[in-house]
């Protein structure tokens, strides 16, 4: 009997915190209303809940007549989420309250492509955004990290990344866990975006989608029925290495005609330097700064009507195209998200992308495309593994 009371207690615990997440500061009365839970119950689990300063107190800032209500809300400066971002174009890091309000953030480019400067480099600015808002470990609820490549299926390996050298199975969440003491995730990076994207626009668990995120490389998240689709061994979702073209380009995978080689950043860049002149400047992968040129320039250039940059383009969207109209086939979702540093010359091939996979994709099979150019949904989608675990878990650290 105790084991149920106690697992009763925690539901309405959780009901009480997620109606104060979705509908923000509320009376006890109206909390009552809302979950249709007792008084007694509802007073009983706000005490607790207050003296573990989960939830803080202050009185209605409106007279009225009678007593004066007080307003319950979650306390300020506790159970935070850092949210990381490990990318070829930069680190970032977010501060995250429980309702994912971004209260600081730090972004910076990496200064040495390698594993150990890499992470040296992001603990370094999770120390400074720790300690430039005097936040202890007491106060931190869990670190969430979204990396480029692959990640194992337990969430806690990074396997790979093409872009960082030597950055080959880096156990993050151990080295994490060991230095802050609390609990850390790591993910990969569209799947992060994909959760952003559910949880800003509030999609229901039956509305499945895809996240395309066209960056230096391409990444994909899928979330059915609320959940990402992870795959045997984590790795679902390389979208970016399917081939498209068996006599194409070669790709970073050794393959040749992948995805990527023709609607990355990186992809277009290296065949916009194999047309332009470009002074005898080597072609470097790891050069982020000159593909952003490469790019710019290419984009440029096609707007101004130039047929061998304007060609670049039509084949991202073609290509792109027949990408989606597979994974329209063989999924199903309802939504498309396109999002990534490609979306800053969208106009030169979405169009032709859209109309093309709506001709190759199964005539039955109905879906919607809209772009998130949101810059933070990576790092905040990583913490919202932890905030969301936090509200529906019965072992969640809000209870303990």
């Amino acid at each position: 009997m105790p084991a149920q009371h106690d697992l009763m207690k925690n539901t309405n615990a959780l009901s009480i915190l997620s109606y104060i997440r979705s509908y923000g500061a509320s009376t006890r009365r109206k909390i009552q209303f809302a979950t249709e839970l007792s008084w007694a119950t509802v007073s009983n689990i706000t005490a607790e809940l207050l003296d573990r300063h989960v939830l803080t107190e202050y009185e209605q800032s409106e007279k009225s007549t009678g007593r004066t209500p007080t307003i319950l809300d979650f306390a300020p400066g506790r159970n935070l989420c850092i949210g990381l971002e490990i990318n070829i174009e930069g680190l970032t890091a977010v501060l995250l309250d429980l309702r994912c309000q971004v209260l600081d953030q730090i972004e910076c480019p990496i200064v040495k492509a390698e594993r150990d400067s890499t992470i040296e480099q992001l603990t370094g600015m999770i120390d400074h955004i720790l300690s430039k808002n005097s936040i202890s470990s007491g106060q931190l609820m869990g670190i969430g990290v979204a990396v480029q490549g692959s990640v194992d299926g337990d969430s806690s390996v990074s396997l790979y990344n093409h872009y960082i050298r030597d950055w080959r199975n880096v156990p993050l969440k151990k080295l994490l866990e060991e230095r802050y003491g609390v609990e850390t995730v790591i993910l990969h990076d569209p799947v992060c975006m994909a959760a952003y994207d559910k949880w800003k626009w509030a999609r229901s668990s039956n509305e499945d989608f895809v996240l395309i995120r066209l960056a230096y490389g391409i990444g994909m998240g899928y979330m059915i029925n609320g959940e990402v689709l992870r795959g045997y061994q984590g790795t679902a979702g390389e979208l970016g290495h399917t081939i498209v073209n068996p006599n194409g380009p070669e790709c970073i995978c050794g393959n040749r005609g992948c995805l990527e080689s023709y609607c990355s950043v990186r992809g277009i860049a290296r065949r916009a330097w194999e047309v332009l002149d470009t002074d005898g400047h080597p072609f470097d992968d790891d050069d982020v700064e000159y593909m952003e040129q490469l790019l710019k320039k290419a984009a440029d250039l096609a707007r101004g009507g130039d047929s061998a940059m304007k060609k670049l383009f039509d084949e991202a969207g073609e290509y792109l195209g027949i990408g989606i109209s597979n994974l329209v086939n063989i999924l199903n979702p309802q939504h498309i998200v396109i999002s990534g540093a490609l979306c800053s010359c969208d106009d030169l091939f979405l169009d032709r992308a859209i109309k093309r996979a709506k001709q190759l994709r199964w005539p039955l099979s109905d879906y919607s495309i809209h772009v998130n150019e949101d810059e933070l949904a990576a790092p905040i989608g990583a913490a919202l593994k932890l905030i969301n675990d936090a509200f529906s878990n019965l072992d969640s650290k809000l209870l303990r």
